[in-house]
């Protein structure tokens, strides 16, 4: 059993799941984690898996965020996309109460900037998501996580602990989508068919765009996105495919591109009509290159985009009354398959967006 540092004073143990540098990801018990004041501990009943959590597996990292010292020793509870019941408040929490349903805001920001005080907590400079290892912090990839209470979003009966554990990156999909401003009636397309890029189908379908273009090069994702609303579809290894594009769909005023390497940056260059936009959310390269004079010469705009502001508010609201169709996104498995379905995807598997559910996680779905 691997016993975390902190002050865990219960002898109770849960199942979690455990990184311990690249390609290593493990199922042990461990103690379960008492609140500190103003926190809830949340019996976890759904937990996503992060991109990042995958980059970190395979031992990638963003070269402008060094390893926390707290990953880089021994083994850490991964996990920051989670839903689950509140378990137990600490001392001065009173905004939660034991029961409540619940979806966590990983994000936390000053409040105070200027960034924060125009209501842009995304741009703030003491913007952080709490690592695991950050003092007692651990993920939530666990039958029982502590989070402070003042970041927990309230979930509706009719929102599921799986929709509630895939609101965070929604969120962010939905930020991107509010970034491009007016769509009503507008030909879109969507560059790579990940999770981000599914999300986008969804909050774009309530925009009111006229044609949305999924792109990929796995057949299978743009069959997918086909069959839920997408009304064309292209593999972007095709010849003259932003020719194909325009011919199918009309230019396309706004590409959203949710991979950004070169190569796709590249092609979205290509696609996006004159006077257009492309909203840069995807963080596959660190650095890409492109001719600024071809931006100026065609007036095409660069609108960047990063995580959310109140948009997992927004979309917790949205699943609650039903206008967002998110559950055909998730793979659900228990979360003892977790090392496996994490070794699924060192090769690219078949999943979109993994969920796992704790050992308890299936009394109430």
């Amino acid at each position: 059993m691997h016993a975390l540092k902190g002050e865990y004073m219960e002898k109770k143990t849960m199942k979690a799941l455990f990184m311990e540098g690249a390609l290593n990801i493990f199922c042990d018990d461990t103690e379960i984690p008492e609140p500190y004041p103003g926190e809830a501990r949340i019996k976890v009943m759904a937990t996503g898996v992060c991109g990042g959590e995958l980059k970190m597996y395979l031992g990638h990292r963003d070269p402008k965020e060094p390893i926390p010292a707290g990953m880089a020793k021994g083994p850490h509870i991964p996990g920051h996309e989670y839903a689950g019941i509140v378990d137990k408040v600490g001392e001065g929490v009173t905004n939660v109460k034991v029961g409540d349903r619940v979806a966590i805001y990983p994000t936390k920001y000053c409040g105070e900037c200027a960034e924060c005080k125009e209501g842009k907590y995304n741009l703030c400079n003491l913007r952080k998501v709490p690592k695991p290892g950050d003092g007692h912090s651990q993920g939530g990839h666990a039958e029982y996580a502590c989070f402070r209470s003042q970041n927990l979003i309230p979930l509706k009966d009719s929102v599921t602990f799986v929709q509630g554990a895939m609101i965070e990156p929604l969120a962010v999909s939905m930020h991107a989508a509010n970034r491009a401003g007016d769509l009503e009636g507008k030909n879109v397309a969507i560059m790579g068919m990940g999770s981000l890029g599914f999300f986008l189908l969804e909050c774009l379908k309530l925009k009111g765009v006229k044609n949305i273009v999924a792109i990929d090069v796995v057949e299978s994702k743009i069959e997918k996105a086909l069959e839920h609303g997408a009304t064309h579809g292209f593999n972007s290894t095709e010849e003259n495919v932003a020719q194909k594009i325009r011919d199918a769909a009309g230019p396309i005023d706004a590409v959203f591109e949710c991979v950004m390497i070169q190569k796709t940056l590249d092609t979205s260059l290509k696609i996006v009509r004159d006077g257009g936009s492309i909203v840069a959310c995807g963080l596959g390269a660190y650095e890409v290159t492109f001719v600024w004079r071809q931006l100026i010469d065609h007036e095409i705009n660069i609108i960047p985009s990063i995580t959310y502001t109140t948009e997992m508010h927004d979309c917790a609201e949205l699943l609650a009354e039903g206008k967002l169709d998110i559950d055909y996104i998730a793979s659900v498995f228990p979360l003892e398959y977790g090392p496996q379905a994490f070794k699924d995807m060192e090769k690219d598997g078949p999943y979109i967006k993994i969920v796992f559910i704790p050992p308890h996680g299936d009394e109430q779905q």
